[in-house]
């Protein structure tokens, strides 16, 4: 029982955190595209963020990794990553990390016919990539914050609160999803949630989903320098990305499902060794 009040008050203290820390990045990031104004005695633009959002990038680079020492020393999180005897080899990571881009890319074709209202945010992540922090921020920083506060903290929480394996994984995976604000990120984030959930729940740690993530993200910051390939999209023939979509998704099952039994026959031998 304690060991459940215990995860419950490190739960509501994670979420708390979070908040704040978006909270706290939203409004240096604001203040920071009015310097100018500010210094002048003028009024605060409502949307000089959106005609400069680099600064938006640049709070993410700070301000994520700030939250993210504040888990580490509030002990929110763990301090040191457990070993991980199951991966003895690097192809057990590639094939995680293909999975996950093959789902990842498919299920964003899928839903491109759709044309889901993204909130203006690829607009913004458009406006970040000439800036180096932002660059880092969309990359590294902030997918592996993500990854600490989702899996390693809600995740982990949940778990030893008590709740089943699928359920917490769900649970997070969701909470994931709705931060995104929009359903063109927030559809494909619950599934990739899940996915990336799956990862940590069958490795108990943290530095496979993130490595997934920063690959993912990475992938996704690229395809902005080629504006090229939406032109493609938008060319092609209406079921093309249908097609696409659907053979990259079964095939990111498939090979997810190649990893988690690789996992399991990996965690046999080790217990009966």
């Amino acid at each position: 029982m304690k060991k459940s009040v215990r995860a419950g008050v490190n739960i509501g203290a994670l979420l708390l955190l979070f908040v704040l820390a978006q909270v706290v990045s939203s409004a240096v990031a604001f203040l920071l595209a009015n310097t100018d104004r500010l210094a002048a005695g003028q009024p605060l633009d409502p949307v000089a963020l959106e005609l400069n959002p680099k600064w938006a990038g640049i709070a993410i680079f700070f301000g994520e990794s700030l939250f993210v020492v504040f888990l580490w020393v509030l002990r929110l999180i763990r301090r040191r990553p457990v070993p991980m005897p199951c991966f003895p080899l690097p192809r057990y990571w590639v094939l995680a990390v293909c999975a996950m881009l093959c789902i990842s890319c498919g299920v964003s074709l899928l839903l491109d016919p759709l044309a889901l209202d993204d909130a203006g945010m690829m607009a913004m992540f458009d406006g970040m990539k000439g800036n180096l922090l932002c660059l880092l921020a969309l990359t590294v920083v902030g997918p592996l914050a993500e990854e600490v506060f989702f899996r390693e903290g809600i995740q982990r929480q949940l778990r030893l609160a008590g709740w089943p394996a699928p359920a917490a994984i769900f649970a997070a995976a969701l909470l994931f999803a709705l931060v995104h604000g929009n359903l063109l990120q927030g559809i494909p984030a619950l599934l990739l949630g899940c996915v990336l959930g799956l990862l940590y729940e069958a490795t108990g740690d943290v530095r496979l989903p993130g490595t997934a993530h920063v690959v993912n993200n990475s992938l996704a910051v690229g395809l902005l320098y080629f504006p090229e390939a939406e032109a493609f999209l938008d060319n092609s023939p209406a079921a093309f990305p249908l097609v696409v979509g659907a053979v990259a998704v079964l095939l990111g099952g498939a090979l997810l499902y190649s990893w988690h039994k690789k996992v399991r026959n990996a965690r046999q031998k080790i217990t009966t060794a």
